[in-house]
């Protein structure tokens, strides 16, 4: 019996063919491109769920030119396929970006501060938007030194800092 994803989640997609040698233009669609070769297994869906593993990979411009491993034939139905992960094997990741809009964010006195309204990427960290009654707070997502913990479940992230 083939694993198939529990949780499949969207990370990449397969183009189409690049040249001869059964190679394929692959877009990542992770925060930082090149991650996308550090999940395992990959997942790619036709009628059936497929684990893909990757050959190699050469970085062009803004995407990648993949060799995968046991597709010969280029007839394969892979062309203009999403790419996907498990959500269940992400283990060093405590959140996702959507789980953690409208957390409800405490101090480390307990003392609330409001509820994360949008999320900002920058090149170092993401930054999230607290909206309380009276104010926008921008505060650094950094995990240990800013952000303590974060209660998916519960929707509540307490944080190191005092305001």
């Amino acid at each position: 019996m083939k694993k198939i994803p529990k949780k499949p989640i969207i990370i990449g997609k397969i183009s189409k063919n690049y040249g001869i040698n059964n190679l394929f233009k692959l877009f990542s669609f992770t925060k930082i491109k090149k991650n996308i070769f550090i999940y395992k297994p990959l997942y790619i869906k036709n009628k059936k769920w497929k684990i893909i593993t990757i050959e190699y990979y050469i970085k062009k411009n803004n995407f990648f030119i993949i060799k995968i491993k046991n597709i010969k034939n280029k007839k394969k139905k892979i062309n203009n396929k999403n790419i996907y992960i498990d959500f269940n094997n992400l283990k060093n990741i405590n959140y996702y970006s959507n789980n953690i809009l409208k957390c409800k964010i405490i101090n480390f006195n307990n003392y609330k501060l409001g509820i994360i309204k949008n999320i900002i990427e920058t090149k170092f960290n993401d930054l999230i938007v607290v909206k309380n009654k009276k104010k926008e707070l921008i505060i650094p997502f950094i995990i240990k030194k800013i952000i303590k913990k974060i209660d998916i479940k519960l929707k509540i992230i307490k944080l190191k800092w005092n305001f």
